[in-house]
């Protein structure tokens, strides 16, 4: 059977996905955090790391020890690219390339070593090339569990907006929770009903964006959740009329596929990898601005037809790409080949 060393930072959602493909294929799997792991090596510790493949999701830390350890024990190396590592998003500050670009001699280097590079979308895929074009670099979407992830259709739909996201100070822009707050009043003069249900770990910027909230006197309309488990996730996703994304950057966005698994029509921007996610299954608004937002959603909310329409789109297309079997398949195919 072959062992995967699977090296990561902190567990998220896709990693997660991953594990499990990873189990359900029949590899033997020893998940190793990538910290520990350059302290052990700095140490001359290297007895632990026993495997036949190194697979990491990053190529900062997590994806330098798989290539490191790759060479060590002559074995293959796997790096996911998330994005964040080879992103350069100037107007909203994003990306190790602004953040940190001392670092990215780094990537560059994992990037260029590891046996194979997944990124998880096609403009991932450019901006690894971008940073370092002698990467051996394959494209696999991430994935959803359609399954789980399914709508209702006998369910009565609330006039419910769902965004997701984790509630930190970057993400206040990133994810354009600061527009999507704007934009509320605007939506709540022709429709006084209508809910906003922001759900995701209250971090950092939960108290700015609930300052908003009060400032513009609608803590009667906006809800949030806080962190929620996969169940109480889905059930929102299936009570929601329109799922709304309006970030400044996503190298691939899980939610929205998610979102689309559900069956939730997606009102978001053509900013990053979302344009490659959503597809017809959306309406597409310019990012930052609330005006169009509002006239979107209100679009949306007033015409049902429309709804059903992108609806059926989106739950199609998070069929046809994104189920979590397709991905599966062409790991395993991947795996493979770097193990001939």
């Amino acid at each position: 059977m072959t062992c995967i060393i699977y090296i990561i930072d902190l567990m998220s959602s896709f990693k997660l996905y991953d594990y499990g493909i990873l189990k359900r294929l029949g590899f033997k799997i020893k998940i190793v955090n990538a910290q520990s792991s350059i302290k052990l090596l700095s140490k001359g510790f290297i007895k632990g790391f026993l495997g036949d493949l190194f697979y990491a999701w990053y190529a900062t830390s997590p994806g330098l020890v798989a290539v490191i350890l790759g060479k060590i024990y002559r074995k293959p190396s796997i790096i996911n690219v998330a994005g964040f590592e080879v992103c350069r998003q100037e107007d909203i500050k994003y990306g190790l390339r602004i953040i940190n670009p001392e670092k990215v001699k780094y990537v560059r280097y994992a990037l260029r070593n590891a046996t194979k590079v997944i990124a998880v979308s096609q403009h991932v895929a450019e901006m690894v090339n971008e940073v370092e074009p002698n990467s051996n670099i394959e494209i696999i979407y991430n994935s959803v569990d359609t399954s789980k992830f399914s709508p209702l259709q006998t369910l009565n739909k609330e006039k419910l907006l769902i965004s997701i996201g984790f509630l930190s100070k970057e993400n206040i822009v990133k994810k354009g929770f600061h527009t999507l707050l704007n934009a509320m009043p605007i939506i709540l003069k022709y429709d006084a009903d209508v809910k906003l249900v922001i759900i995701g770990e209250k971090g950092e910027g939960y108290s700015i964006l609930f300052e908003i909230v009060r400032r513009l006197k609608i803590e009667n309309n906006v809800i949030f959740t806080g962190f929620v488990d996969e169940d109480v996730l889905i059930s929102f996703l299936r009570r929601g009329m329109i799922y709304v994304h309006p970030a400044g950057h996503e190298s691939f966005g899980i939610s929205i596929a998610e979102a689309m698994s559900c069956g939730l029509p997606v009102i978001t921007t053509r900013r990053g990898a979302i344009p490659e996610v959503v597809g017809d299954a959306g309406l597409y608004v310019p990012f930052n601005d609330e005006s169009s937002l509002a006239e979107a959603i209100l679009t949306l909310l007033n015409n049902g037809e429309l709804r059903k329409e992108l609806s059926i789109k989106a739950r199609e297309r998070a069929v046809k790409m994104f189920d979590v079997s397709i991905r599966a398949k062409k790991l395993k195919e991947l795996i493979d080949r770097v193990m001939t």
